[in-house]
């Protein structure tokens, strides 16, 4: 079974219609179609309605890309205050997974449902809002998910430098990104107005 029209609730539709079988659940693209395992399509479905928001559910969705008959597909819903994109992968075993992409149509980093990644903070912000309104969800995000502002967490330095440098790029002012984040001030400042520093015992100062 497939359809020209594509919605989450559709997807849930035709996973429950192919349970407990060994069926596929089919729809169209542009340039195709496209082929689930049920758990796939009951997982994309499931997190649209809970990330994007349950009134998306019976929204249009667009096949924005895919390859392999279905392995990987990105799926987009464009409303006026963002674009929701996601990343849907099944393996040979029937495992789903789904990754919330940035909300700049291409871009494959990951972002806030609707928002953009730290590449793209300086994208268009939609009527009435601020310049800053991306890279006030970024930072809002990177609060949630490190409560400590990962200061001591080598492997979040390059994430965190990434964020920082793409706020401050976008307009936003030092004092509100540490509010929004909990990251020290010492950092952003260090971030902002990189010091050159040198080696022990090599201090310019002590050249003969």
């Amino acid at each position: 079974m497939s359809t020209s029209r594509l919605s989450a609730a559709r997807l849930a539709r035709l996973a429950v219609e192919a349970l407990p079988s060994e069926s596929r659940v089919a729809f169209d693209a542009a340039d195709g179609e496209i082929t689930w395992a049920p758990e796939t399509a009951l997982a994309a479905a499931g997190h649209i309605c809970q990330h994007w928001g349950i009134g998306v559910s019976t929204r249009p969705l667009t096949v924005e890309a895919h390859r392999l008959g279905g392995i990987t597909v990105v799926l987009r819903h464009e409303v006026w205050h963002g674009t929701y994109r996601a990343l849907v992968q099944e393996s040979p075993d029937r495992r789903s997974t789904i990754v919330q992409l940035c909300g700049h149509i291409g871009c494959t980093e990951e972002a806030a449902p609707g928002a953009r990644c730290h590449l793209h903070l300086t994208d268009p912000t939609p009527e009435h809002y601020p310049p800053t309104h991306w890279a006030e969800i970024a930072a809002d995000r990177w609060g949630r998910r490190h409560p400590t502002s990962g200061e001591n967490k080598t492997l979040l330095d390059s994430e965190r430098n990434q964020l920082i440098k793409a706020a401050l790029d976008a307009g936003m002012k030092p004092i509100h990104l540490h509010r929004r984040t909990g990251i020290a001030r010492t950092t952003i400042d260090r971030v902002l107005s990189p010091q050159v520093t040198t080696v022990e015992g090599n201090d310019p100062d002590d050249a003969a």
